[in-house]
């Protein structure tokens, strides 16, 4: 059952991202601190749409964090991924939170060059509550040298982003 269920999730990030890499954006609107695109693939004629969140860093404008939330084309169900820094620990995963209560923790799938992305993992109706009403929400990972680090995740515009998924 895990195994499966680790193989699917797999697959589902390979496919999302091979579905972004060979796309083109065909509209992309910002709300807020968050922003809704679509993108079409042409050649397997599917338009994939969700909602996301940058954070770089102020000095260089290297990506710190990017968080998304899609719409599964077969349960219909939203899902949650994010990319951290490398430089991670991976083991302990991450945290999500929101007024400081934990919301889920998430699993690593794999690291690219430009940072480690974790499992998908589907969010449920108290935690989609939980996030709109929040004040503040943060990811918390830990670093190579164990130390717990929140990176902050804005809340400005995201009910009204995830209403148009």
């Amino acid at each position: 059952m895990c195994k499966s269920v680790f193989i699917n999730l797999t697959k589902l990030i390979f496919i999302f991202s091979l579905l972004l890499q060979c796309s083109n954006v065909v509209g992309q609107e910002k709300i807020g601190d968050w922003y809704y695109q679509c993108s079409k693939n042409e050649k397997a004629n599917v338009t994939v749409c969700n909602i996301f969140q940058n954070t770089s860093r102020k000095e260089d404008n290297a990506q710190l964090l990017n968080v998304r939330i899609f719409k599964d084309a077969k349960s219909n169900k939203l899902v949650f991924i994010a990319t951290v820094p490398l430089g991670t620990l991976l083991p302990p995963g991450l945290v999500l939170q929101a007024d400081e209560v934990e919301l889920f923790k998430m699993a690593y799938a794999a690291c690219t060059k430009s940072g480690c992305v974790t499992a998908p993992i589907e969010i449920v109706d108290t935690q989609i509550q939980k996030l709109e009403t929040a004040k503040n929400a943060q990811l918390l990972i830990a670093t190579i040298d164990r130390k717990v680090v929140g990176m902050p995740i804005s809340l400005n515009g995201f009910k009204d982003a995830l209403g148009k998924l």
